[in-house]
């Protein structure tokens, strides 16, 4: 007999969650007689947010991939035997090398991790439409479907349309996504979700079992300027000279852009100036997860400020949540997906930010009910998403 929802255990979720899980699976990975020569077009061993989810979505198929990747010279490891780079970020490449490249591994199927940033349009238009005329199979994850207003100004998807429409797939994150590209006239889209890390955090520690009268909040994340970082300090100075005693540990490692070297000095002069040197660490070097997560393991609540964005979805936040720790955001679409899960900050503005971290750590002090019930929708959502999981449900996708 199972035990009702309410009565469940975190244990008791986990392991039915698992269990549907398995039975899930199973059926998925035995259906295929013909190993499907796949490939993936996308950033790899770089210090990219789609980088790092085409890793565990790659690592998580049951037949070998062959992935296509940018030149890069800045690679976090070095590069797996099944790695070809042959193309360049940009508008200048036409796409020839990575067309040739394809051809010569024999793929079968393609699938193209979409950035506004990675590709000329025109470009990546006649590199799908021919692969397609070849008789390949070609799906594109969209990682943003919100034209950018700024930056990249003449693209739009609308210009993509014609092209998009005779792929196999469109894979997205959000409901949203699907919308945008149902006003462009596409109708072959694929909600398919981020996934998370199969992790199983070390500690076990929550603020209701400590004796330390110290808060620890955390941050996670590049630095860039939409991560709300700045304001994120800003805060801290604010709440610390209310008598609130609090650390802060800011897991955001430097991006490969010059926007991002300054905000890091502009961050330590903040700290400085403010002579709260020891009560703020920076690390912003690149780690691995493993030591990524024991870092924000040790904070009471993990912090995602983010301004403004056009990103569909969060990939930050979900290394947060295999955690378990609480998790406060700003009230901004990008998180939309895991709302039941997070906290709200009020604002994207310092006062808010300072303000909501009070109320939210006053909160997880005492444990409250709506502390309880993301902590236990977290337990049932983590289940749900793990790459393992995502990774059959690809699979799936690819055998349909």
């Amino acid at each position: 007999n199972l035990p009702k929802a309410e009565n469940a255990s975190n244990i008791d979720l986990a392991l039915i969650a698992k269990s549907i899980n398995h039975i899930e699976q199973t059926p998925a990975l035995n259906c295929s007689s013909h190993e499907n020569k796949i490939g993936f077009v996308t950033t790899w061993n770089t210090r990219c947010g789609i980088a790092a989810y085409s890793k565990q979505i790659v690592i998580n198929l049951p037949d070998p991939v062959t992935v296509f990747a940018p030149y890069a010279t800045d690679l976090t490891q070095h590069d797996e035997t099944n790695i070809k780079r042959c193309w360049s970020i940009g508008e200048a490449d036409d796409l020839t090398n990575l067309a040739a490249s394809v051809e010569s591994s024999q793929i079968e199927t393609i699938i193209i991790q979409f950035n506004y940033g990675f590709f000329s349009f025109s470009n990546l238009s006649r590199f799908i439409n021919l692969q397609i005329d070849k008789g390949r199979t070609v799906l594109v994850s969209l990682h943003s479907t919100t034209d950018p207003s700024h930056l990249y100004s003449d693209k739009k998807l609308s210009i993509l349309s014609p092209t998009l429409s005779r792929c196999h797939k469109l894979l997205v994150h959000t409901t949203d996504d699907v919308k945008r590209l149902e006003e462009l006239g596409l109708t072959n889209i694929e909600q398919f979700p981020h996934g998370v890390l199969d992790y199983t955090p070390k500690s076990r520690r929550t603020r209701q079992n400590s004796s330390q009268s110290e808060f620890v909040i955390a941050s996670y994340g590049y630095f860039l300027p939409h991560k709300g970082l700045l304001e994120l300090i800003d805060a801290m100075i604010a709440l610390r000279s209310t008598g609130l005693d609090l650390r802060l540990i800011m897991v955001n490692s430097e991006y490969p852009v010059p926007e991002s070297k300054q905000l890091i000095s502009d961050a330590k002069r903040k700290i400085s100036e403010a002579k709260i040197d020891k009560f703020v660490t920076l690390h912003t070097e690149y780690k691995t997860n493993e030591d990524s997560l024991s870092l924000l393991e040790e904070a009471d609540l993990i912090v995602f400020p983010y301004q403004e964005t056009g990103e569909s979805s969060s990939a930050a936040v979900r290394y947060g949540l295999v955690t378990q720790r609480p998790i406060a955001v700003t009230p901004l679409e990008i998180f939309k997906e895991v709302e039941s899960l997070v906290f709200h900050l009020p604002g994207t503005t310092t006062k808010s930010i300072g303000d909501g971290i009070r109320d939210i750590l006053e909160e997880v002090q005492n444990g409250s009910k709506a502390y309880k019930q993301r902590h236990h929708n977290t337990i049932l959502w983590l289940e749900q998403h793990r790459y393992s999981r995502i990774g059959t449900k690809l699979f799936r996708l690819l055998q349909s």
